[in-house]
Order: C-alpha cells, then sequence, then structure tokens
C-alpha cells in the first residue's frame, strides 16, 4: 500500500476563520466571546441562540476543487458566518438590524485583516474559451438578516468562499 499524507487544508481554512473571529476586539473587548464551528443547519441554530452573545458559528457547506492548466488544483471552500446577539430595542426593529450590521462589519474585519494563511485568488484560462473565470481569495456574499425569529434576539447569516489551491492531486 502506497504512504499517504493528509495536509487537511480544509480545516486549517475552519480553524483560521474560527481564530480570527475569536481574537476581534473592539476597544479592548472580545467583540464574538462564543465561536463555534458546525455543518448542521439545527446545530448552528442553537450554538446561535445559546448564550447572550454575540455569538460567531461557522457552517461550513463544503469544497469544490477542480484541475486547472497549471496542474494545480484550484479549490473553494463555503461557508457561512451566522452571527447572533441579543438585543433589547425599542418598538420598531431599528436596535436590531443597527448591531447585526454592526457586528457583520466586524465579522468581515476580523476575517479581512486575519485572513486564513492558505488562501488566495487563482484563475482559469482555457484558450479560446469562454469558461475562463477568476476566483477572489475571499467572496463575500450578502448577508441576511434575520429580527424575527425570536425576538429580541437577531442574527445574520454572511455566505463566504475562500479559495485556495493545492499542489497536485495527492496534496490534501
Amino acid at each position: 500500500m502506497t504512504a499517504i499524507t493528509v495536509a487537511n487544508i480544509d480545516w486549517e481554512v475552519v480553524e483560521d476563520l474560527h481564530d480570527a473571529l475569536a481574537a476581534a476586539t473592539i476597544n479592548g473587548e472580545t467583540v464574538f466571546p462564543l465561536v463555534s464551528v458546525t455543518t448542521s443547519p439545527e446545530q448552528a441554530k442553537e450554538a446561535q441562540f445559546s448564550r447572550a452573545g454575540p455569538n460567531a458559528i461557522i457552517r461550513y457547506i463544503g469544497t469544490t476543487e477542480g484541475e486547472s492548466p497549471e496542474a494545480v488544483r484550484c479549490c473553494a471552500l463555503s461557508v457561512e458566518l451566522i452571527i447572533a446577539a441579543k438585543v433589547a430595542s425599542a418598538s420598531d426593529e431599528t436596535d436590531r438590524v443597527k448591531e447585526v450590521l454592526r457586528l457583520v462589519n466586524a465579522a468581515k474585519n476580523a476575517v479581512e485583516v486575519s485572513p486564513p494563511a492558505d488562501a488566495h485568488a487563482w484563475g482559469q484560462i482555457h484558450a479560446g474559451s469562454k469558461s475562463d473565470y477568476w476566483h477572489e481569495k475571499l467572496q463575500w456574499g450578502s448577508p441576511v438578516l434575520d429580527t424575527t425569529e425570536r425576538p429580541p434576539w437577531v442574527a445574520a447569516v454572511i455566505p463566504l468562499e475562500i479559495s485556495y489551491t493545492l499542489a497536485n492531486a495527492t496534496s490534501h
């Protein structure tokens, strides 16, 4: 049997995201006292409403990969960053929306200032083809806010793809 090694780059990327969110501070105060990792939507819900928060949950969705003309494997790891906080507010949603947007921006800033070590942009160019494309190191989706599920809780789901490459088909 052939001996193999496993670098587990997927987990390294998720762990770097966790560390960036856990280390985030504003004015010396920790932004996300609880940072969890899960794959399950049910577990993500349980974690987001588990403590007074704010809480950050990294929900691993999956990793896609493909070969490139440069003989490297091009990968994109997909996650959802779920941010939740309990916010006492007046009769409308203003305070909860304001707070969750602040926390969304804090999460983005934390990841952008300390991106996963393996993350980098890549592109695929196929001569004469319309299938050429470029994949950013970090590709943020639009956050989806929820102020109605469990007031006074507010939550945001932020899609994120992190790009990286593997040297070859056996570099996982």
